[in-house]
């Protein structure tokens, strides 16, 4: 999967989502040249389009090459006077751009937990309660995203042949409203 941005001032950000059935090592990942990492995805993108491998080519600052990860929820979201928040404890894959939301939103619902629940381990214990359920739903979207974006050879073709047609018969304006325009009510009490 290859994603750009076109800045205004004409400058472009892109990324490569990679099929690797395998984990490669930090040090392999860390050990392997921008020049190596050029070469490999221009013959990895050869048979998309010529755009693509414009791009690469183009790139003359580093290429940054990181494993992308998410991480299944933490049994334990508090104890005494310390709560988890954000990526410490609920991790998600960039696949669906929404980690510096999750974070704000638990920092939102936090303080009205606090602030309503004097007692704070009852205010975390209804943090928790609040947020485990959207956390987990959108960090298992997230892994489908992932998963879709690197999909093996096979996978990869026939997604590519059938995407046009569902999206131009199956897709729905509303299909990420529950993602995308989630809403903390500051006013709204604490359910007891």
């Amino acid at each position: 999967f290859f994603g750009y941005l076109v800045k205004p001032s004409g400058g472009i950000y892109w990324f490569a989502n990679l099929y690797r059935p395998d984990e490669p090592s930090h040090k392999k990942l860390a050990g392997t040249s921008s020049d190596a990492w050029k070469r490999h995805l221009l013959d990895l993108f050869s048979s998309d389009i010529d755009l693509i491998g414009e791009i690469i080519e183009a790139t003359q600052s580093e290429i940054g090459v990181y494993p992308i990860h998410d991480i299944p929820t933490m049994p334990t979201w508090h104890r005494g006077p310390v709560a988890l928040i954000g990526d410490t404890v609920h991790a998600v894959s960039p696949s669906a751009g929404q980690g510096a939301s999750l974070a704000l939103e638990d920092a939102l619902i936090i303080a009205k937990c606090m602030r309503e629940i004097p007692d704070t381990e009852r205010a975390f214990a209804a943090y928790e309660r609040l947020r485990r359920e959207r956390v987990e739903k959108v960090v298992a979207y997230s892994r489908r995203i992932g998963n879709s974006k690197t999909a093996g050879p096979i996978a990869r073709r026939f997604r590519d042949l059938v995407m046009p047609f569902a999206l131009k018969h199956f897709a729905n304006s509303n299909a990420h409203t529950w993602l995308y325009t989630y809403h903390v009510d500051w006013d709204e009490k604490v359910p007891a």
